[in-house]
């Protein structure tokens, strides 16, 4: 078989993969529904808050979702005790969010949710095949990232009193608007509106990706 049609049959798979997460998602509302709670995509945001506290934005970041939607799916896992606020210290004015002992509980429950559904599907697989696959899917999962979606914003370095300054009105009218307006999809890159793109950003919010 030549690249072209191997190329072919590998989009083919991926859609397949796509149309069957609809089924996995289903599975595992049924079988942890207790654990994922009401809104599935809200527990996402837990696994980065694993390596330490983060702000609200850099979460809306790593999760390319809107930050008022981050906001309100934050606003129920601090609701649940699964998050936790606390004070940035390098910004007064800002806060960060920080993982609890409920949530990393959470964490783990759904970690092992998502191994034994997936070992039930590949249960006749050697432990070759499944090593083999499992490192040419982390590969595949890696170059698709590197094309298609855009690296993280660098933080800002940290403020201090003298560089901390009162904006004026006009200055605070136009950071509102900056935070508040909604990106026009034509006005999106071409890699943002790529079909592999979307799907691995919206496609299955309560599997979580791993820690990098």
């Amino acid at each position: 078989m030549d690249r072209a049609a191997t190329e072919e049959q590998l989009a083919t798979e991926v859609s397949t993969l796509l149309r069957l997460i609809h089924p996995l998602k289903a599975a595992a509302a049924r079988d942890g529904g207790g654990v994922l709670g009401p809104d599935r995509s809200a527990m996402l945001l837990l696994f980065p808050l694993m390596d330490g506290p983060q702000r609200p934005g850099a979460l809306a970041e790593l999760s390319h979702a809107d930050p008022s939607t981050i906001s309100r799916q934050v606003a129920e896992l601090v609701r649940r005790e699964l998050v936790r606020r606390e004070p940035d210290p390098s910004d007064g004015r800002a806060s960060l969010l920080a993982i609890t002992d409920a949530g990393r509980e959470v964490c783990a429950r759904v970690r092992t949710l998502r191994r034994e559904l997936l070992a039930a599907a590949v249960a006749a697989w050697t432990d070759s095949e499944l090593d083999t696959f499992a490192g040419l899917l982390s590969r595949f999962n890696g170059a698709l990232g590197a094309a298609y979606c855009p690296p993280p914003a660098r933080p800002a370095p940290p403020r201090t009193d003298a560089t901390r300054t009162t904006p004026t009105r006009r200055a605070r009218r136009s950071t509102w608007s900056r935070r508040t307006k909604t990106i026009s999809p034509t006005k999106a890159s071409s890699a943002s509106r790529h079909p592999l793109y979307v799907a691995r950003c919206t496609g299955a919010c309560w599997w979580p990706q791993p820690p990098v």
